[in-house]
């Protein structure tokens, strides 16, 4: 469940008044600062957004963030660090955020952004979709679908949903109920994939060099090369042990239950 909807339901409950729902509600916001860029000249994109279709596109040309089009009720600014795109507080009393609650219609938003943009993503509701390499993502989705096609770094959490990486060379995903898929070449560092209940599919790259454990507490684990299960690991206590390479980078992929299928190139 994310920030929003806890606060929305807090409310209706009559667990807190409005002004101390506007008050949490105001405190998330002035969250939403982009972090120091570390001195590489990367651009710093932080969102936070309740309910939204969000699309990230990567403009070669581009030398900064921009909104495309008119998008009403956010804020879209140029904050210390970085950008900070957001939902505006106004409107947010208490029949707002009901209506939150009981499900207004989702916000169009798109963003085009340069390459290499670092995101940090906090959306309750919706939808992401980015096209183009982007350099890092660290992210939160409440409940929906998210569809990265490229990026160096990624650190996802997915309440509910299906979360696919089309390319990274680092992975941190965990989601709660749903699919994940994701795509990487894994050389170097510790890397985690991991499901409450669900499908959970990997497949590493060329140039992958790693370690792997895979599990699932109730369910099938398989390590698929050319098409066909490959089973030269060792299983142990339900999990399946492999390596690809000489192992220099880390790998665990994990299903509570759920299927856990990684494929080799």
């Amino acid at each position: 469940m994310d920030e929003y909807t806890r606060i929305a339901e807090l409310l209706e409950s009559g667990k807190i008044t409005a002004e101390e729902a506007q008050r949490l509600l105001e405190a998330l916001e002035e969250a939403v600062r982009p972090g120091p860029s570390g001195g590489d000249g990367a651009v710093e994109l932080a969102v936070r957004l309740r309910r939204a279709e969000l699309s990230l596109v990567v403009r070669e040309e581009a030398s900064e963030p921009r909104l495309e089009g008119e998008v009403e009720g956010v804020t879209f600014e140029r904050a210390e660090g970085g950008w900070r795109l957001y939902d505006r507080s106004e409107g947010l009393d208490l029949g707002g955020l009901l209506g939150f609650l009981r499900g207004a219609l989702l916000r169009q938003v798109a963003l085009a952004v340069p390459p290499g943009t670092r995101v940090r993503l906090h959306l309750g509701q919706g939808t992401l979709r980015s096209q183009g390499r982007l350099g890092a993502l660290e992210g939160e989705l409440g409940q929906g679908t998210a569809r990265i096609e490229e990026v160096v770094r990624v650190r996802f959490e997915l309440g509910q949903g299906t979360l696919v990486v089309g390319r990274a060379e680092a992975l941190d995903l965990e989601l709660g109920q749903g699919t994940i898929e994701a795509s990487a070449r894994l050389a170097e560092g510790r890397h985690r994939v991991e499901a409450g209940m669900g499908t959970v599919r990997v497949g590493l790259l060329e140039g992958s060099d790693v370690r792997m454990r895979l599990e699932s507490g109730l369910g099938s684990v398989r390590l698929i090369q050319g098409g066909r299960v490959r089973d030269e690991g060792q299983r142990r206590r339900g999990a399946l042990e492999a390596t690809l390479g000489s192992g220099r980078a880390r790998l665990e992929v994990e299903s509570g239950l759920g299927t856990v299928e990684v494929r080799l190139p």
